[in-house]
């Protein structure tokens, strides 16, 4: 009954099924009188519902900040045995022990690579989809892993960087909502209001007639009080709405995503794999030298060498579009050269003798001297890859990122509506001013997103961020609002409110729209049902109401409520 110290939205609750279970009680004692123990049961139920609603959600998101911090909790360190490695729990890490990575693997410490080079994904903390090249010297985190590297780390530091972002993550999500404490707040007084007058409702009586009817018309104010306009009807209209969203494609896991949505001023979006593709695409192919005819062939070749591996850049290269040649290709052997590309030797399965030796990757894996002939005529910052056949120049490859089909109608729209618009992305090159007319901010970190969300909200926006990584999962559980992407891993749907599941983002405008004519209905069905139960208190102190119809009065506005819920959630 009792949170922090005040009286909470639970006392009217409590003290509704308490006056009905009383009343009950001393009729079924005393013979005298009708008893409403279904009318305990209802308020009992309402407050279970939700209860539980609001525990599995909490479950759900700890679980999974557990799972993620256990799949970094173990750590192979460098040892002097025919295996070179063994594996140890992370607490018995010290910073003069060496870990080892191997491709594929997940770096588990923040520390310095002092062997080994190859590419490392850092999605985690910069939510961008293309790995970054490290060698000898370099800063590594846990939570980022090898894709195609074996490397000898020493420990910076044992406080490390994802364990940070899990607690902050974690004490996000425990601060209460600020829809419960205004409603605490509110409760902090009326809830007295409502105890006064039953109470002097029953000695008014008792004095003016006798205990019976003091018992029963003192029952029928808390009844009529009991806030199940709140605790009923408008979850009913809620849920009406949320399955509203979810034939739209955006699931939600709580009731405040309607209202949330319904307040938001200004939508943040994280740039890549939410406004972007989650993969990386050609954008660009260049035929050089005596290929410059025959780029088909070229395209083939990468084709064929690049389809087997599962490398982010492998990817887009597998699905380079080219006319057929005609040819069969065959590859012999391929090795991976870490952190630089690929190296491999390719036969025409028509003609076994033209045997052909195949390079693609960066720059540094080019013979020296044909470096210089990679000469592409771009100055803009996209990634570029080379091929060289046979010790020759054969083609540059440019890839960059792919914004989705419906990232414009979203964001155009989503402006139309008279709401800012911003985007971040963690990467360092500036290839746009805008998006769409939205302004985006390059370079920013998980912490630098969550400080931009305070100081927005800080100033009176309510935010809704929209994002997959878990570099942005920080970001979300300080918005007033928050949306993951189909694509996301399970602790950022876990933080956020709701989950886009096809990534449509043409659908934001709508479900903005949608939750915005539901939340003015149901708060304005709240506001006449709270005058309605005013008026039913003022009846019920008067002895004009008997305990039945204050229920019955109860159940009409909560019918209201609802039947003008489902109104605007059928509203075009």
């Amino acid at each position: 009954m009792f949170m922090e110290k005040r009286l909470s939205i639970e006392g009217l609750f409590t003290l509704s099924a308490v006056g009905a279970f009383a009343g009950s009680l001393v009729c079924t004692l005393t013979g005298k009188g009708a008893v409403y123990y279904e009318v305990v049961a209802i308020v009992l139920f309402i407050y279970m519902v939700g209860k539980m609603l609001g525990n599995r959600s909490r479950e759900k998101l700890f679980e999974e900040v557990d799972k993620l911090r256990a799949s970094f909790d173990y750590i192979y360190i460098q040892t002097t045995d025919t295996t070179g490695r063994t594996q140890i729990p992370l607490t018995k890490l010290t910073l003069e022990d060496r870990v080892v990575v191997a491709p594929g693997e997940a770096v588990c410490v923040d520390g310095i690579i002092v062997s080994g080079e190859g590419f490392v994904k850092e999605t985690a903390f910069t939510g961008e989809i293309e790995p970054v090249s490290k060698k000898v010297g370099d800063e590594v985190f846990s939570g980022t892993y090898s894709v195609d590297g074996s490397f000898i780390i020493r420990p910076k530091t044992l406080d490390r960087k994802i364990d940070l972002l899990l607690s902050m993550i974690e004490e996000a999500r425990q601060t209460p909502s600020a829809l419960m404490e205004q409603a605490n707040r509110l409760v902090k007084y009326f809830l007295p209001i409502v105890v006064l007058i039953s109470l002097a409702t029953f000695i008014g009586w008792t004095i003016y007639d006798s205990w019976m009817p003091a018992l029963i018309n003192s029952m029928s104010v808390l009844l009529v009080a009991c806030p199940c306009a709140l605790g009923l009807a408008t979850p009913l209209a809620i849920w009406s709405g949320l399955w509203k969203l979810a034939q739209l494609g955006l699931v939600s896991k709580t009731g405040q995503l309607i209202d949330a949505l319904a307040k938001v001023t200004h939508v943040v979006l994280d740039k890549t794999g939410t406004l972007t593709e989650d993969d990386l695409c050609v954008s660009d192919f260049i035929a050089l030298g005596e290929y410059t005819n025959i780029p088909n062939q070229v395209k083939a070749i990468v084709r064929a060498v690049e389809s087997p591996i599962g490398h982010p850049v492998a990817r887009a290269l597998a699905v380079l579009p080219q006319e057929s040649t005609g040819e069969s290709l065959s590859v012999v052997s391929s090795r991976i050269i870490a952190g630089k590309g690929i190296k491999a030797i390719v036969v025409n399965t028509d003609n076994k003798t033209q045997e052909m030796e195949v390079l693609i990757g960066e720059k540094q894996l080019m013979p020296l001297n044909i470096a210089d002939a990679f000469k592409a005529p771009f100055s803009d910052s996209k990634k570029e890859i080379y091929v060289a056949i046979n010790n020759q120049p054969a083609a540059i490859i440019r890839l960059d990122e792919a914004f989705r089909e419906t990232t414009q109608d979203a964001l155009l729209e989503l402006q139309k509506m008279s709401l800012a618009v911003s985007i971040l992305t963690g990467d360092t090159h500036k290839k746009y001013n805008d998006v769409h007319g939205a302004k985006i901010l390059y370079g920013i970190s998980p912490q630098e997103k969550d400080e931009y969300i305070k100081d927005i909200q800080g100033k009176g926006d309510k935010v809704l961020f929209v994002g997959d990584g878990i570099n942005d999962a920080i970001a979300m559980s300080e918005s007033s609002a928050s949306i993951a992407m189909g694509g996301a891993s399970e602790l950022v749907k876990s933080t956020a409110m709701g989950t886009l599941l096809n990534s449509n983002l043409s659908l934001l405008p709508k479900a903005i729209a949608l939750c915005q004519r539901v939340h003015r209905s149901v708060r304005g069905s709240v506001l006449y049902a709270a005058g309605y139960n005013i008026i039913g208190m003022s009846f019920a102190a008067a002895g004009k109401l008997h305990p039945v119809i204050a229920v019955l009065i109860m159940l009409v506005s909560s019918a209201f409520v609802t039947s003008r819920a489902f109104r605007a959630v059928r509203e075009r």
